[in-house]
């Protein structure tokens, strides 16, 4: 049984597939297993956040990283995240290609150097962990 979503395959089976009837929020589902002599086990139950992506994520994480796309030179501003801050840059294939290390709360770093392309930087601070697609023109 599923709260906020229908069971779309697997129903009766060990493994189900649910399609949440929101694009955002929170949702729940029940699992009773029973073997074939129809004895039940017991009931596990499970919440579920449902999100639709990257932006959604980091929507509520005080961090801005723009220009996106951009030249190579990213600004990027913590509001409300005090302490050190990490962040990491990855190719696409997600291979580590530079670390940086703060405790501004505004700063620019540069990727000029690197390749038109597609990269992800990952944000790691005191109070959470972000992620945003970096577009290198």
């Amino acid at each position: 049984m599923a709260s906020n979503g229908i069971i779309s395959s697997g129903n009766g089976t060990n493994s189900i597939l649910i399609q949440w009837q929101s694009s955002a929020g929170t949702g729940s589902a029940k699992v009773v297993e029973t073997n074939n002599n129809g004895c039940r086990g017991d009931t596990v139950s499970k919440s579920v956040s449902v999100t639709t992506g990257i932006d959604e994520l980091n929507s509520s994480l005080n961090v801005l990283v723009y220009p996106n796309p951009n030249n190579g030179l990213i600004s990027i501003e913590f509001k409300n995240q005090n302490g050190n801050k990490n962040m990491q840059v990855f190719d696409i294939t997600g291979k580590l290609i530079q670390e940086f290390q703060t405790e501004k709360d505004n700063l620019q770093i540069s990727l000029v150097s690197m390749a038109k392309g597609i990269y992800l930087l990952k944000i790691f601070s005191e109070k959470s962990v972000s992620n945003f697609k970096i577009i290198l023109e």
